[in-house]
């Protein structure tokens, strides 16, 4: 199964709510069982999703695989600071929360993740370097066209990041 990644913006001052109502929730299920020493069943709930799609705009849908995301991060972290890097201090309660890896951005990081995308320049040759350098076997790389396009991806999600406007980034 491939990682997804998703894209949203939210309203800077909903951050303080997303992070209250999206710590996991142990929610009891089925019946108290009869014999008194059996512990009811559990399982966790996380509500983190739930309250993106209530309070929040996903942005444009990355139809590709969220490890295409994470080699175009590696390669990036490799040249500048990467997007993970570079996202809010609460970005490590929301990643412990979902499960996955998550960054939140302002508007200041998401000009500088720009500037970084526009700085490294990538061409398809840095793709294949990368690859070979990290000895990553064949059936597991992505095109380098593939990979490139990511870039653009991303800066057209950190161009939604406004001074009212949070980014957020899950890969999970």
């Amino acid at each position: 199964m491939s990682l997804i990644s998703t894209f949203w913006t939210l309203d800077k001052i909903k951050l303080v709510e997303l992070l209250s109502k999206s710590k996991p929730i142990e929610k009891k299920v089925g019946k108290n069982p009869l014999i008194p020493f059996m512990k009811q069943k559990t399982e966790v709930v996380y509500p983190w999703l739930d309250f993106l799609n209530e309070n929040a705009h996903e942005e444009i849908a990355y139809e590709l695989s969220g490890m295409v995301m994470t080699d175009y991060d590696l390669m990036l972290s490799q040249v500048a600071e990467s997007i993970f890097d570079l996202a809010m201090p609460e970005s490590n309660k929301l990643s412990e929360y979902c499960g996955g890896s998550a960054a939140i951005i302002d508007y200041q990081i998401a000009k500088n993740i720009i500037e970084n995308i526009e700085e490294a320049n990538f061409a398809e040759s840095d793709v294949t370097k990368f690859y070979d350098e990290d000895e990553k076997p064949e059936d597991w790389r992505f095109e380098p066209k593939v990979v490139m396009s990511t870039g653009e991806h991303i800066k057209q999600w950190c161009s939604k990041v406004t001074p009212d406007k949070l980014g957020i980034l899950v890969i999970g």
